[in-house]
């Protein structure tokens, strides 16, 4: 886009992870070692240009299934299946997991957006976003106040029913807590300053509201990144302008895209013209995007789960193991350690609440009061420090730097060669190559005392053929080409220009 006489431009990286991939009913929740379903970085990058490189600004969002144990029974006779938590976890394992890989990858302020329902009839979405703030609050329980995970529900349809505030009005504050606290990528005249902490958005499928989520927020950091690149004073959007539309054109296309990829259709909810309210598209078309997501979820998502296994690699054929299509569930596939078993008694655990001075076995009864109290106060202390070495751990790798590994020249070429090919023809050179490109004769002074040099034809991926004493010159199409070549250096230039000038005349 060209604003005030200066160029910007606007890119949407969206980066799916291979780790707990899948299709819409069969990749629900959460995986034992903290990996989510649907789970996608989404990053908005702008660049103006300017002396050099320019600069830069980016900015990045998260979203991912709820990550607790739930499931949804695909049937072709029930087209919104139940949800149902199929497994019950005490501890929150895979939870703490879960956030804990959040942390190593954007460290803190971790805030989580959650746009299910929070009030119906019928309990439906309420089941599974209950369950997720219990995970939340066991999470938080192990933290200090300033690097706990933060969490702020918005019931989407609610919020689009009412009629102040309105649902883009509340995810405007959303996108304002989470953009003074987490900040953005900002790069300018060999300064850069970076995003700690990141925004988590999350409905139940994860496609349409959370797209709708994501423009809002986009939006209200391109206006921030614009007062940063200098082209405007206000960091707040201007709905309705030209960039802004352009951005919403490319949410758009993404969501489309993670949408067909996951649920098998185009997202229902589109991103309105107005800042007043959420386009939404006709009941046709509505209706018509619920057949094909039904069809898809209900005939053909368990063969392209099966290929996004092979594809992965998550499922490796063997002749010494079944099938992949006679496998009942491809549970085992994305938790392969569960299949050695895990060790649940406390014995093998006895080094994180034992010291090297105490013993299992030591005659508690016999020990004076006061003896009894401070083993039972050093236990409790070492058992807190073991159950808060999730989160430190992962704080301090995702707040260690991550150096750059110097890049040298040898490096840089191959780099190059490898992204570019050189060795390879040119466009214009395949099409001077062709048949149809007949060689004609250059126009020799007939004063020239010189006699011509033998000249060959240069041919790609073979040996020049020799033409006789005479040059020749490769017309065709659009352009035109001296496909000669001399054994000595010589002022081939003018030939092929006197050539070109007289055929021109003719």
């Amino acid at each position: 886009c060209a604003l005030f006489g200066r160029v910007l431009v606007v890119t949407l990286i969206a980066r799916r992870s291979r780790h707990f991939a899948g299709t819409r009913y069969l990749k629900r929740g959460v995986s034992d070692e903290g990996k989510v379903a649907n789970d996608v970085e989404v990053e908005q990058i702008a660049h103006a240009e300017g002396p050099r490189e320019g600069a830069f600004a980016a900015f990045v969002q998260v979203r991912g299934s709820i990550p607790t144990f739930w499931t949804q029974e695909t049937s072709v006779t029930m087209p919104k299946p139940p949800i149902v938590l199929n497994r019950v976890d005490p501890t929150y394992a895979a939870s703490r997991a879960h956030v804990g890989d959040l942390l190593r990858r954007y460290a803190a302020p971790l805030t989580v957006l959650d746009l299910t329902k929070h009030n119906e009839k019928r309990e439906r979405e309420m089941v599974v976003s209950r369950e997720f703030r219990r995970a939340l609050d066991h999470a938080n329980a192990s933290m200090p106040e300033d690097e706990r995970v933060r969490y702020c529900a918005l019931d989407f349809s609610a919020a689009s029913k009412s009629a102040r505030p309105t649902v883009l009005e509340g995810l405007g504050d959303v996108a304002a807590w989470t953009l003074d606290a987490t900040g953005f990528f900002h790069s300018a005249a060999g300064r850069y300053s970076q995003q700690r902490g990141v925004l988590r958005s999350n409905c139940i499928d994860c496609l349409d509201r959370t797209n709708v989520a994501q423009f809002t927020v986009g939006a209200h950091a391109l206006g921030r990144m614009l007062a940063c690149l200098g082209f405007s004073k206000s960091a707040a959007p201007e709905p309705g302008s030209q960039l802004g539309l352009v951005l919403m054109e490319l949410y758009s296309t993404v969501g489309d895209s993670i949408s067909l990829q996951y649920g098998g259709s185009e997202a229902h909810k589109k991103m309105g013209h107005k800042a007043e309210a959420v386009g939404v598209a006709p009941k046709h078309q509505e209706l018509l995007t619920s057949i094909r997501r039904y069809y898809s979820n209900a005939f053909t998502d368990r063969l392209k789960q099966d290929a996004i296994n092979v594809f992965l690699g998550t499922f490796v054929p063997d002749d010494r193991e079944p099938p992949l299509w006679e496998l009942e569930s491809d549970y085992y596939l994305h938790n392969a350690h569960v299949q050695a078993g895990t060790v649940l008694s406390m014995r093998a655990r006895r080094d994180v609440w034992l010291s090297d001075t105490e013993d299992e076995s030591s005659d508690d009864d016999g020990a004076p009061l006061d003896q009894r109290r401070r083993r039972v106060v050093r236990r409790c202390a070492r058992q807190r420090v073991a159950l808060a070495a999730w989160w430190r751990d992962a704080l301090k790798e995702g707040a260690s730097p991550k150096p750059d590994a110097p890049l040298d020249d040898e490096a840089a070429t191959r780099r190059f060669d490898r992204v570019h090919h050189p060795e390879t023809l040119s466009q214009f050179d395949k099409i001077l190559g062709d048949d149809f490109v007949t060689p004609v004769p250059l126009a020799h002074d007939a004063n020239d005392a010189k006699p011509p040099r033998r000249r060959q034809r240069s041919q790609p991926g073979g040996e020049g053929r020799t033409l006789g004493g005479r040059g020749f010159l490769a017309l065709g199409g659009e352009g035109a080409r001296a496909l000669v070549k001399d054994d000595e250096p010589s002022d081939d230039d003018d030939d092929v220009a006197t050539a070109l000038a007289s055929r021109a005349e003719r």
